[in-house]
C-alpha cells in the first residue's frame, strides 16, 4: 500500500459520519426559548405599560365597587404600576410553572418520537390534540363573534378555549410533524407559527385581565368585610352639614365656643383611600346595596381624627343591626 493510499484511508476513517441534510434538529434547547421570551418581554416600555394597565383595571374595579372613580382620587403612573405587582405575581407564577411544565414534556416526548416508542399511542395523541384544539378555538371564535349562541357560557371560557386550542393544536402539530422526514419548513409552516403565538398572547392577555377584576372585586369584598372590626376609626369635624345616613354615622352638634370654628362631627367612619390632598371615607356598616362614601379634600373647613382602637379587632356583629359602629356602641 502506498503512503497515498495510506493517508487516505486513516482520513476517512477519522473523519465523522456524515448526517443527513434532511435529518430534523434536536437541539432545541432551553436558552432558545428563553431567547424568546426574553426578546418579547425586554422592551422596559412593554413590561411598564402591561403594569400601568392591569394597575388601573384593579384600580378601577376596586374603587367602582365603593362607588368611587379612581379618576378622581389623583393616582399616579406610579401608584397604578405598584398596584399591579399584586394581581401580576399570580399569574407570573403560574405562567412559569406551565411554561417550566411545558418544557420537560416537551423533552420527553421528542425523546419517545426519536426512539419510535410506542408510535399508535404517539399517533393517536397528536391527532386528539389536533381535533380537541380546532374544537376549543372553534368554541372560542364563537363566543367572540357571536356570545349569544354559546351553549355553555361562564366568565373567561372564550379566552380559556382559545388559549388551551392553540396550545393543543400546536402540540398536535409539532408531533406529527416530529414523526415526519423531512420536518415542515415552509412559509405557510412559518406563518401559522405567528399566529398561533399572536392568538396565544391575546388570550392571555384577555384571560389575564379577567383575573385582575376578579381580583379587584374580591379585594373589595373582603375590605368591605372588614370594616366594622377595623382597628383604625376615623372622626370628622366640619364646619357645615354633611347631611350623611343617620342609619351609618353618627351625628354630633359640637358646642359653641370662642375660636372653635367647627359645628359638626361624625363619627363611624373607616378611611378607604389616603392621599397628599383628600381622604376616601366609608362608614362601617357600608354594603353593596345600600353604600355611603365620602371623598373629602383636605382644607380650613375639616378636620380629620384618626384613632386606633385594638379590642376592635374582636368587636362581634351581635349588635351589628342595632348599632353604627361598635367604638360607640350606639
Amino acid at each position: 500500500m502506498t503512503d497515498t493510499s495510506r493517508n487516505l484511508t486513516t482520513s476517512a476513517a477519522a473523519a465523522p459520519p456524515a448526517v443527513p441534510a434532511n435529518r430534523p434538529s434536536t437541539t432545541v434547547t432551553i436558552d432558545k426559548w428563553l431567547g424568546i421570551v426574553a426578546t418579547v418581554l425586554a422592551p422596559t416600555t412593554v413590561v411598564t405599560g402591561l403594569c400601568y394597565y392591569f394597575g388601573l383595571v384593579d384600580a378601577r374595579k376596586y374603587y367602582g365597587y365603593f362607588g368611587v372613580d379612581a379618576n378622581s382620587l389623583g393616582l399616579t403612573s406610579s401608584d397604578y404600576v405598584m398596584r399591579s405587582v399584586s394581581v401580576l405575581y399570580p399569574v407570573i407564577i403560574a405562567l412559569l410553572a406551565l411554561f417550566w411544565a411545558s418544557l420537560w414534556l416537551r423533552e420527553y416526548a421528542k425523546r419517545a418520537i426519536d426512539r419510535g416508542q410506542h408510535p399508535r399511542l404517539v399517533r393517536f395523541t397528536a391527532w386528539a390534540c389536533v381535533a380537541v384544539g380546532i374544537l376549543l378555538i372553534v368554541r372560542g371564535i364563537v363566543g367572540v363573534t357571536a356570545p349569544r349562541f354559546g351553549i355553555i357560557d361562564f366568565i373567561g371560557l372564550t379566552p380559556g378555549a382559545l388559549c388551551v386550542g392553540t396550545g393543543l393544536l400546536v402540540s398536535g402539530h409539532w408531533i406529527l410533524a416530529r414523526r415526519s422526514a423531512p420536518p415542515l419548513s415552509t412559509p405557510l409552516h412559518r406563518g401559522s407559527q405567528l399566529i398561533a403565538v399572536a392568538v396565544l398572547l391575546m388570550a392571555l392577555f384577555w384571560l389575564t385581565n379577567i383575573f385582575a377584576t376578579e381580583y379587584a372585586r374580591h379585594g373589595a369584598n373582603n375590605t368591605a368585610a372588614g370594616l366594622w372590626r377595623r382597628e383604625t376609626v376615623v372622626v370628622l369635624d366640619t364646619t357645615d352639614r354633611l347631611y350623611a345616613p343617620p342609619e351609618f354615622v353618627r351625628e354630633t352638634m359640637l358646642p359653641t365656643a370662642e375660636g372653635q370654628k367647627f359645628r359638626y362631627r361624625y363619627e363611624c367612619f373607616r378611611a378607604l383611600e389616603v392621599r397628599a390632598d383628600r381622604i376616601v371615607l366609608v362608614p362601617a356598616k357600608w354594603t353593596p346595596d345600600n353604600g355611603y362614601t365620602f371623598v373629602l379634600r383636605f382644607d380650613d373647613s375639616s378636620r380629620v381624627t384618626s384613632t386606633r382602637y385594638q379590642v376592635l379587632a374582636n368587636a362581634d356583629y351581635d349588635n351589628y343591626n342595632i348599632w353604627k359602629c361598635p367604638e360607640i356602641g350606639q
